[in-house]
């Protein structure tokens, strides 16, 4: 996964959301491999050889169908059964017998198993698979290109975890010690990041203002108005969200930590 376009520091609840669009861009940066013969893998392979007869589904390759284009005369099941003596099912191929079908037997090999089967047949047709299949590896080597639901199951697990590491940290702080905490947090990550102070005070303050939709400045100033000396976190002690403020210090400033 590209590190990029992943959080350097733990994301404050309103930016957690825009993680999901980060996720996004990454889709752009990694390709799928496509497998599909009608999609040309290579250019240099002679047209008269029909690759749709190749079927490639989930990194598998249908015997049945590179039977056909290998052109081998050998019935389909006698033909299997003898080249895939050396081979181990579960591992280099997967075996599906259809009750519904006379107990009809159906072979998908590795695409690494149909190469060698490829080769083994010694044909014009066999250098040609052997051929795509080696660009069919190259392809399955790519990173993988992430869905839409990859990324918000990546991005919700994510913000899943960094919420339980909050909860156990509030967990093992007293009430009474959140204020010397919230403190220390605020002060390190300054020191941290190289910024004054008063600026990892405010941001807090903010975001506080956006999730819980209390202003503490404004009701500092209307305390001041009658004669009240009190701070933005007495304010918040008072109203009983200190534990609240503690835990959007940590996960602004110290989750990750």
């Amino acid at each position: 996964m590209d590190n990029r376009f992943l959080p350097t520091s733990s994301p404050t609840f309103s930016e957690g959301i825009g993680w999901i669009y980060r996720f996004r861009k990454m889709n752009e940066l990694y390709k799928k491999p496509n497998l599909s013969p009608n999609e040309g893998i290579f250019s240099d392979v002679e047209t008269a050889f029909d690759f749709s007869l190749i079927e490639v589904k989930d990194e598998k390759v249908n015997a049945r169908g590179l039977h056909k284009f290998l052109g081998n005369k050998r019935e389909f099941a006698t033909w299997i059964k003898d080249r895939l003596t050396d081979f181990d099912e579960g591992i280099d191929f997967d075996k599906i017998v259809k009750p519904h079908e006379n107990n009809k037997k159906e072979y998908f090999l590795t695409v690494d198993t149909a190469k060698h089967l490829a080769m083994i047949e010694r044909t014009q047709q066999g250098k040609q698979a052997r051929k795509y299949f080696i660009e069919c590896e190259k392809k399955l080597k790519q990173p993988k290109k992430l869905t839409t639901a990859d990324i918000l199951s990546l991005a919700t697990k994510e913000l899943s975890r960094l919420n339980q590491i909050v909860i156990e940290k509030v967990e093992s702080v007293p009430t009474k010690k959140m204020r010397i905490v919230i403190n220390k947090i605020v002060k390190d990550y300054a020191v941290k990041t190289k910024n004054f102070y008063q600026i990892i005070w405010n941001r807090l303050y903010k975001e506080f203002k956006d999730v819980y939709s209390i202003d503490l400045t404004k009701r500092v100033n209307n305390a001041k108005k009658k004669g009240l000396k009190k701070s933005k976190i007495d304010i918040a002690e008072e109203l009983g969200k200190l534990e609240e403020l503690y835990n959007l210090s940590l996960k602004m400033f110290e989750v990750e930590n």
